[in-house]
């Protein structure tokens, strides 16, 4: 057996605005961690790239807080060093419409594009609270259609 001798790491955050604290404290932990993040962008040439969890909501909150620092995180952005959208917010397909989906890719490409490039994969959520026979929704099954219409070219869950 060969062994393994490349490992890819990528660095990401995935964000719920309210899951376990309300809104106010996840901006707090928000706040705390993206200046982290960008500290670490701006200072460390060895770390190539950051996620930031697939949608732009995330920006929203942050600039709430801190606007100053809009011409930061373009900057990042602008060099491929942030990775940002596409969407808006990350969606369960299992609860919302079509129409719904289409306008949340819709959102987040136009703040992305505010800021630079948008990513270029459809990064899913996976919906935690299924039932006991859990099944891919409808919706589930016309992403990659969705996706490949705004030059989203692949996916990960």
């Amino acid at each position: 057996m060969k062994a393994v001798s490349r490992v890819h790491i990528t660095p990401h955050m995935h964000w719920d605005r309210e899951w376990y604290f309300t809104t106010e404290e996840s901006r707090i932990l928000l706040v705390n961690n993206m200046e982290e993040i960008l500290c670490r962008l701006e200072q460390d040439n060895e770390y190539k790239y950051y996620v930031l969890d697939g949608q732009t909501a995330i920006l929203e909150d942050y600039f709430a807080v801190k606007p100053e620092n809009k011409d930061r995180v373009k900057k990042q952005v602008e060099a491929g060093k942030l990775i940002i959208g596409p969407w808006y917010t990350q969606t369960d397909t299992t609860i919302v419409s079509a129409e719904s989906i289409v306008r949340n890719l819709m959102y987040g490409m136009r703040d992305c594009l505010a800021f630079g490039e948008p990513m270029k994969i459809g990064y899913y959520r996976i919906p935690l609270a299924c039932p006991g026979n859990c099944r891919i929704s409808t919706m589930d099954l016309a992403l990659p259609a969705l996706c490949s219409g705004a030059d989203v070219r692949s996916a990960t869950y």
